[in-house]
């Protein structure tokens, strides 16, 4: 059954990330790569602040008592990377650089695989709690091809 869109959401989707060090991951999205407040929940034993960019929200969850494990930086089955789309990734990660995010990867030329389809510019940087932040300035999506339309996965 596929998804009955609730259209009196403000946003069909949006990204949560647990963070340990709320002020710090607040100082990065807000003030860094200025994102605007939106809302708060106060959650028994938890707080979420909601940043809006765009059409899109993103969820910042600080618990009171921090789980065992959150956001490993190894490699897992899960969320890996969010991207951001904006059109001053330069700025932009000398601007984290500036202030003390680690760069994981300048700015660089995304090349397609297949000839003709469009490139970008993309960047990753850390936030204060290792999750891994693209910056991505142009789109290399294209139209969906036959089989992945059709549910199938091409071996190409």
């Amino acid at each position: 059954m596929p998804i009955d869109l609730d259209t009196m959401a403000v946003y069909a989707i949006e990204y949560g990330l647990h963070v340990r060090d709320a002020e710090a991951s607040l100082r990065f999205y807000r003030d860094t790569l200025g994102m605007e407040p939106f809302a708060e929940i106060f959650v028994p034993g938890a707080h979420v602040w909601g940043l809006r960019l765009g059409n899109s929200m993103l969820k910042l969850l600080k618990d009171d008592t921090p789980p065992e494990s959150q956001n490993p930086r190894e490699r897992s089955i899960g969320f890996r990377y969010i991207t951001i789309h904006a059109l001053n990734i330069a700025e932009l990660v000398a601007e984290c650089a500036a202030a003390g995010y680690e760069v994981m990867t300048p700015p660089s030329r995304f090349n397609p695989r297949r000839p003709g389809d469009p490139e970008c510019e993309y960047a990753f940087v850390r936030d204060p709690d290792g999750n891994t932040v693209e910056l991505s300035q142009g789109s290399p999506w294209v139209p969906p091809t036959d089989e992945f339309i059709a549910g199938t996965i091409p071996t190409r």
